[in-house]
């Protein structure tokens, strides 16, 4: 998995954005609605579901595509950015204009190449495997974890270079738990999974066949390749506690690890793997890597040697001939997430070429794709939203003065970025010299791997650095930098329109970047303090406050079961649903006052009111539909809660939407900020 440090994001993967007005425009706007009222269900009851009434319609006729396990408001945006990234990149493979331009083109097609895919087989792994077959001893496992991982093979255990939770300044060292082929700990160890792990065995089975290993063995096989992953599942860190900085900051002097770890040479591991001396490390979970120590001497080595031999072939089964990439789809998209097709050879080569190079890419995205009057729209929105924090702070009656001075220079401190990087990552020294797509990533993943070493180890931190390339459609939050940040993806049409109804954009467009601040005073966000140290900046009265008041939402949440026994966690999504809350209440009340200073552009639109207007483009926001698979995977992997929750169960919070469409309340709205 690749580890993303201490950042917030919007969604997991993608996301839209309504549109932005700025008021710097003229206070008058389009007389018609920017969103079609032929997906509204006029027999839902918006009081017992706004998410409903905005988008059943929509949901009733609208089929989710063969390929897709999710269809919705940020897939449609995806797939038109997707497009245009496709368009970008065949243009350049076709009439290359520079060195970067070349590489793109070279990756393109490379994995758009299927004869040459069928021809290259297996022969990618056969140095890998060679790896694996000689280990002999504890200390080659060691090694060979190592060396393995150095090639983008996921091993028991990961390693990240970021900013320290306590001295925001400084890079250091991260290790943290890795090395299973199911999303989660819980499709090991919970029978609501039971088939799911059945199913892996016969994909592990079926697999081993294709590789060449012997029928009569592979059942065998199969059972060490569990037992190893069992065991690591079992002594892994819950996600819920994965997301509790109290819990993964445990930073140890690298000298001082032989004491606790008597199999693992963690100086010496370190050292090897990244080629210089490391003095310190945050480790993710103590307890992890002290069951590990214990399982590199209790696992015998054919069981480890099993395990590994199925990491390095799962690892790069979509670009291994298409028996094995087939088989792999089967399994990961259809029977986890209820894919029903394949994506076609020229997708999946030009999503992989975007993943891999996204520098390269997104420095042709933003030259075709990006405006700059977009950038100053959004930079005006940010300081609306910032002022209606401040407003709400200063108002909160259950925080005292010395807490609010703190929140509000905490506030204040925020910095954003949008758009693209001023300086690119320079990648003119990346050769890419194979034709076999497995190896051309291997030589990325190099690449990219000695670019963080020297970056970044043993270095101060670098602020200007971007966690998404400016092609994602995503935004994020980083409490290490106190940043929110706004790639370029994602003000683009059909859901940015600067000339379009305010109310509405400031209920999508508004909503997400009140949800962006707002994480920075979220359960794990209000642990660091305006220069993104983790340090109290409460007082310990009011702290107490703030947890009686994220402990209501978290029961609140937990009462949510969209699939029969699947509820949703509301300690794991949390830090989102605070989010949603205070960023969905943030946008309110900077629309409020943005209608007194243009008091014209408060107006009806086609029967519908400004703020009807503005929670419906919350909801629109948030229009998908699932598959079964991918909502069991959602509500067990995911931060985030499923889009309907995010809609109606943050809106019930908010006294704004029961005056608005004039709802009887149950009980007092949960008000946290």
């Amino acid at each position: 998995m690749k580890y993303l440090p201490k950042i917030a994001c919007l969604a997991t993967t993608l996301f839209t954005l309504s549109a932005c007005q700025s008021s710097s425009k003229k206070e008058t706007v389009d007389n018609t609605l920017i969103f079609s009222k032929e997906d509204i269900n006029p027999q839902a009851n918006t009081c017992e579901s706004l998410f409903e009434r905005a988008n059943g319609k929509w949901i009733k006729n609208t089929p989710i595509p063969s390929t897709e396990v999710r269809w919705g408001s940020f897939t449609t945006l995806a797939k038109n950015n997707q497009d245009k990234i496709e368009t970008l990149i065949k243009k350049v493979s076709r009439n290359p204009k520079s060195v970067s331009e070349q590489t793109i083109g070279k990756v393109y097609k490379a994995f758009l190449d299927s004869t040459k895919i069928e021809t290259f087989g297996t022969q990618a792994i056969t140095a890998m495997l060679h790896i694996i077959n000689d280990i002999g001893s504890q200390v080659d496992l060691i090694q060979a974890f190592v060396r393995l991982k150095q090639n983008g093979v996921a091993v028991p255990f990961s390693y990240y270079i970021g900013a320290d939770d306590k001295n925001s300044t400084q890079n250091i060292s991260n290790l943290y738990q890795s090395g299973l082929g199911l999303p989660d700990r819980d499709y090991y160890l919970s029978d609501k999974f039971g088939s799911k792990l059945e199913a892996y065995k016969e994909y592990i089975h079926d697999m081993l066949i294709l590789l060449g290993e012997d029928a009569d063995k592979t059942k065998g096989i199969v059972e060490d390749i569990i037992s190893v992953e069992t065991l690591l599942a079992k002594s892994a860190m819950s996600r819920v506690d994965r997301r509790n900085s109290d819990l993964t900051y445990n930073k140890f002097f690298v000298s001082e690890l032989s004491k606790t770890y008597k199999n693992i040479n963690w100086e010496s591991v370190l050292r090897s793997y990244v080629g210089q001396k490391i003095d310190a490390v945050v480790i993710e979970s103590p307890k992890y890597l002290q069951d590990l120590d214990t399982y590199i001497h209790d696992i015998p080595l054919f069981r480890w040697k099993a395990y590994l031999k199925w990491k390095v072939l799962n690892e790069v089964a979509n670009w291994l001939p298409i028996a094995f990439s087939k088989r792999s789809f089967d399994f990961y998209s259809k029977t986890l997430r209820g894919a029903k097709q394949m994506k076609s050879f020229q997708e999946r080569a030009i999503r992989t070429t975007n993943r891999l190079l996204g520098v390269l890419v997104g420095q042709l995205y933003v030259k075709e794709h990006f405006s700059e009057s977009h950038k100053q729209n959004v930079e005006e929105m940010v300081e609306n939203l910032r002022a209606a924090f401040k407003q709400r702070i200063l108002g909160l009656n259950w925080m005292g003065e010395e807490t609010k001075k703190q929140a509000l220079h905490k506030l204040k401190s925020f910095k954003y970025k949008i758009g693209y990087p001023n300086q690119w990552d320079d990648y003119s020294n990346l050769k890419i010299t194979s034709e076999n797509p497995i190896e051309i990533m291997r030589e990325i993943h190099r690449f990219d791997f000695q670019k963080m070493i020297t970056k970044k180890l043993n270095k101060p931190v670098d602020k200007s650095e971007w966690f998404m390339s400016p092609q994602t459609v995503n935004a994020y939050y980083s409490s290490s930098f106190n940043e929110i940040v706004f790639p370029a993806a994602i003000l683009q049409p059909p859901f940015y329109n600067p000339e379009g109804d305010v109310a509405y954009n400031y209920g999508g467009i508004g909503g997400v970047i009140g949800h962006e601040f707002s994480h920075g005073f979220d359960d794990q966000g209000s642990k660091f303090d305006a220069n993104g140290n983790k340090n109290t900046w409460w007082t310990e009265k009011d702290r107490k406050q703030f947890e009686i008041r994220t402990k209501a939402l978290v029961e609140q949440y937990n009462a949510y079961e969209p699939i029969k026994d699947f509820f949703v966690n509301g300690q794991l999504t949390l830090g989102e649903n605070i989010a949603d809350l205070a960023g969905l209440t943030m946008a309110y009340y900077a629309l409020k006052e943005y209608y007194k200073k243009h008091p014209k552009a408060e107006k009806v639109i086609d029967g519908m009111k400004p703020f009807e207007r503005f929670f419906y483009g919350w909801a629109n926001a948030w229009r998908v539909k699932t598959t079964e698979g991918y909502l069991k995977n959602q509500l067990t992997t995911d931060p985030h809660s499923p889009a309907p929750y995010r809609v109606d169960g943050t809106v019930q919070n908010i006294q704004g939407f029961y005056d608005t469409f004039h709802c009887t309340k149950d009980k007092e709205p949960l008000l946290i900020w």
